[in-house]
């Protein structure tokens, strides 16, 4: 509740807490495909075939400290590599950790964290097709510190420790997205600490 004193020009409503999209259903108006052709079937996001960059993205905007756990399967050679996005900004501008192989070699066969396409840091790992990978990857805004780190998802376990962390604080808010360039399956995304905020809407002193 908000007792009015009648100088508020807007209101803003901020909400706070966990998202959780398990893609049971269709993406109807919560995620916007970028590009590609994504797909929800089995309980789970699906990315048909593809050569080419492919995004989709949560219609929500988010800001402040954040936990993303996210399940990334690659399914077939063709389809080098998937990242979670985050702090979309727009087309070009955006944070990533991706798993999988890249043209570029600071990003190939590495749990790499880049921002849009430069490379911020990363730890030797080689994904094999076909098997489910959980992603896990820690955001704190005020000190632009973001860690990651994977495992097999159904035969390996936690690492425990954070097997990379970089600092970059070109910007701190934004969207969460998923990106890949070939088929791919996605599960399970879970974000801890979501806060994400709506329009202001005008407020009528009288």
């Amino acid at each position: 509740s908000y007792a009015w004193d009648g100088s508020e020009s807007y209101a803003r409503i901020v909400a706070i807490g966990d998202y959780t999209e398990p893609f049971d259903s269709a993406l109807s108006d919560r995620w916007r495909a970028v590009d590609g052709a994504w797909s929800v079937s089995g309980g789970t996001l699906n990315l048909a075939t593809t050569s080419a960059n492919t995004r989709l993205i949560l219609c929500r905007q988010r800001e402040g400290d954040f936990t993303a756990t996210v399940d990334l399967l690659i399914n077939a050679a063709s389809s080098p590599y998937a990242a979670l996005m985050f702090n979309v900004m727009n087309g070009n501008y955006w944070y990533m950790a991706r798993i999988g192989r890249s043209t570029v070699s600071s990003f190939n066969n590495k749990l790499a964290i880049g921002r849009t396409t430069t490379y911020l840091g990363g730890a030797a790992f080689i994904p094999d097709t076909g098997v489910w990978y959980r992603l896990v990857v820690d955001y704190e805004a005020a000190s632009g510190t973001i860690r990651a780190k994977v495992w097999d998802r159904d035969s390996g376990s936690d690492p425990g420790t954070w097997l990379v962390e970089v600092i970059d604080t070109n910007w701190r808010t934004g969207a969460f997205g998923i990106r890949a360039n070939g088929p791919t399956s996605v599960d399970n995304l879970h974000i801890n600490g979501f806060r994400t905020y709506y329009q202001p809407i005008a407020v009528d002193a009288n």
